[in-house]
């Protein structure tokens, strides 16, 4: 036999097996997952940031719209030295050539920090 009379039965636990809330200290994230509160981003984007945009650019809309130029520009493809095959060949590499040395740079660079 249980003696109920002691103690009332209510729907709400214990005090000791409410749930403590911890406050936060700023910058240190979240305990369960070890995130951040909040990101602190910059204003403005840096001179990388810049040299990024500027070869998409170049990637997206310069060489392609050259490529597909190249049949009427048969008089600027000689004087840089191609024919027309090989520039349909060199053309579209200049873009994979430039951002692949970037993303070099660019983890070069994030890891030397």
């Amino acid at each position: 036999m249980t003696d109920t009379t002691d103690q009332e039965q209510t729907d709400e636990p214990a005090p000791e097996q409410q749930r403590v809330e911890e406050s936060p200290v700023p910058g240190t994230g979240s305990a369960q997952t070890g995130r951040p509160e909040r990101l602190d981003t910059p204003d403005d984007v840096d001179r990388r940031g810049w040299l990024l945009v500027a070869l998409v650019v170049l990637s997206v809309l310069v060489i392609p719209l050259f490529v597909l130029y190249i049949p009427e520009a048969h008089w600027l493809i000689g004087r840089l030295g191609f024919s027309q095959r090989q520039a349909y060949i060199v053309f579209p590499m200049i873009p994979a050539v430039l951002l692949g040395l970037t993303a070099v740079w660019a983890t070069v660079r994030a890891y030397s920090e």
